[in-house]
Parts: structure tokens; sequence; C-alpha cells
């Protein structure tokens, strides 16, 4: 772990006070802003640090859209500095990585109308606002609200270079080609620019549910997605949904319901114990810890390990 030492000065190069602070703003030169170099050192391994008394909770740290770091002080003032790795707070004795301490560079001049926006290669918040908004895609893992009309993201690249997957609150989550990851509030469409190719949201996302469950005896509803239920303790019961789920169930007495017959379910057990169940509409579940099957047409209840031996 890097540690404050006396090492030689590395002086940075700036364009007088001009930088965006991270929200945005271009603040004028005064004596409360400071673009500071003479205070960064560059320790022995490489790692290039500045160094302050207190805490790092005294201190408000901002990853500004130019790659510049704002630190606002306990008495107001705000220093600007860019290139370091990392913070070493003299009374808390501790070595902090800028990253870990910096909350993500807000990106504005967004407006109630119709904008074109572009991230930055940071972790952005982005807020769309009104209006009919595109977002072009950038590095980094983004938080993109967008509001009212029809908003779109462009992306380079085609569809199959990411994954679009809608988490339990709604939010999609796109996995992208660099590994960032965007999380995406009230988008309508996606372009793919390489591919020239307009796809709706809901056409290319999946669902992956954790299906809030208890220690307690539960009843569990899956969605039309793809869902992953841990159903944890107690005596469970899952009802079928549509999608490719994974179910996996623990302690207590726990059952499946199905909607159809029997025989219109085709069970196998695999290598590692749990069932592969193909249902009607051509869905495929994978189940663990399942004690009991229950069929809703025919009204007929079934043991797993009379069903199959060893299933559950």
């Amino acid at each position: 772990m890097p540690r404050f030492l006396m090492a030689s000065m590395s002086c940075l190069v700036f364009a007088a006070c001009q930088t965006q602070l991270g929200d945005g703003t271009a603040p004028a030169q005064s004596d409360s802003v400071e673009v500071i170099s003479d205070r960064v050192t560059t320790l022995s391994d490489g790692t290039r640090q500045v160094e302050y008394p207190g805490s790092a909770s005294d201190y408000t740290i901002v990853h500004n859209l130019n790659d510049t770091f704002s630190i606002t002080k306990p008495d107001g003032s705000t220093d600007i500095v860019a290139d370091i790795d990392g913070i070493w707070f003299r009374d808390e004795a501790k070595w902090h990585p800028i990253d870990a301490v910096a909350s993500p560079a807000i990106v504005t001049g967004i407006t109630d109308g119709d904008d074109r926006i572009r991230g930055t290669n940071e972790d952005d918040v982005i807020d769309g606002l009104g209006g009919n908004d595109v977002v072009v895609g950038s590095a980094g893992s983004d938080t993109i609200y967008l509001g009212d009309g029809n908003d779109q993201i462009d992306y380079i690249g085609f569809a199959a270079d990411y994954a679009f997957v809608r988490d339990a609150e709604g939010t999609v989550q796109v996995t992208k080609p660099n590994g960032g990851i965007d999380s995406l509030i009230g988008v309508e469409g996606v372009w793919f620019i390489d591919e020239a190719q307009w796809y709706a949201v809901e056409a290319i996302t999946t669902s992956m549910e954790v299906t809030p469950a208890t220690d307690g005896n539960d009843i569990i509803s899956g969605t039309s997605g793809d869902d992953l239920i841990n159903g944890l303790g107690g005596e469970d019961v899952v009802y079928e949904s549509a999608g490719n789920d994974i179910i996996n169930l623990g302690d207590g007495y726990d059952q499946m319901d199905f909607k159809g017959a029997l025989a219109d379910y085709i069970f196998t057990q695999n290598d590692d114990g749990s069932l592969m169940v193909t249902k009607p509409d051509g869905g495929v579940d994978i189940l663990t810890g399942v004690d009991g099957f229950w069929f809703t047409q025919g009204e007929t209840w079934i043991s797993a390990e009379d069903f199959i031996p060893n299933a559950s």
C-alpha cells in the first residue's frame, strides 16, 4: 500500500483555472479555487499522490469531465489536480486510491428540449430531462436517466456485442464490449452504429430477476423474463412462469407448481443433480432443492424422489 513519502516534486501544466468542476460549471479564477501542481509527489514506485490533513470524510472529491479532480476542503475552498493515483490523509494515516474516493462527473448542459449528449471516458451520470434525447455511448460505466419523450442511446458495434438485462428495479444493465456496464432508465430505443440498425429496448432486453424471498415460508411468482429465484429457508412454493428460469430452493419442504398436466413437461436429471424442465412453451427451467411437483391440470402431486430418483 503506498504511503506518504518525501519524493521529487512533479509539476503539472494547467490552462489557468478554466476547468470543469463536477457540476459542469467553469469557475472564474478566484481565491476559492486553486489549481495545484507543486504539492503532487511521485513516490519511488511511480505512484503520484497529494497529501491533506484530516480524513477522507472531511473532503468532497469529484472526477471532472476533463479528467481532473476537484477536491473541496473543509474550509470550502477547492483544489483542482490532475494525473494522481491517490491521496494520503495525515490524521487518518491512510492512503486512498483516487478512484475510490472520487464521485463521478455529472454531464451537464442538458435542456428540456431535444439534446444530443456525449459522455466522457469516465463513469458519467447523465440526466436527460425532457425532450427527445440521444445519448452517444462512451467508455466507463455510466448511469443514464432519460425522461419524457422518445429517448435513444447510440452504441458503436453490433447488438450481438452487448448484453441487455433488466434488473429487479426495472433498470436495464448494459454490459459493453470493453467490460463497462451502463445503467439505463427511461430509454426507448438503441441505435447500433456499425450495424446501422435500431432496436426497441424491450426487444433486446432479458429479465434476470432475483425474486424476493425470506427464510420463512414463501409463495414466489416469477416474471415473463429469465428469472433467478433463490428460495432461502422455509417451506417455499414457486409458481411456473415464462422464460428460462434458474430456481434454487433451500431447507424445508419446497414445491414447484406447474400450470399444465404432467404429460406436458419433459424432465431430465443433469449430472450435477439438478433438474432440467422443458415447458410447453419451449422455455427451460433448471431446478435444485425441489421436493415435490404440483400439476394444476389433473391436480396431480408427485414427489421428486419418486418421479426422478435422487432428484432433490
